[in-house]
């Protein structure tokens, strides 16, 4: 698997910016676009600050099948999900309980 192309596709899925993974993950924004312009294997120091800025493993980063089955909307809810500050979790953790008490 090309890691530039499977970086590319999991911001696409995410819907995140070069800047956003370089905020997340702690890197100089020129390092990545420098990664992905030159198609370059990133260190594994890199990677690691890649992945843990997006909340994966690197196993996950590699698996592209690492949905387990889920449908499409899950799968989006998840990435999402992934995306999300501590503090945001925590309040969709209460819209949730909030809604599922009404039902």
């Amino acid at each position: 698997m090309e890691i530039t192309a499977r970086l590319k596709a999991l911001l696409r899925e995410r819907e995140w910016t070069v800047a956003r993974l370089a905020k997340e993950s702690g890197l100089p924004e020129s390092t990545i676009r420098s990664l992905m312009s030159r198609n370059a294997e990133p260190t594994l120091k890199t990677l690691e600050a890649i992945c843990a800025g997006m909340r994966i493993t690197p196993e996950q980063f590699f698996n592209n099948t690492s949905d387990i089955g889920l449908r499409e909307e899950e799968r989006r809810l998840l990435f999402q999900w992934a995306c999300l500050r501590e503090s945001d979790k925590e309040l969709v953790y209460a819209l949730i309980e909030s809604l599922s008490e009404k039902g």
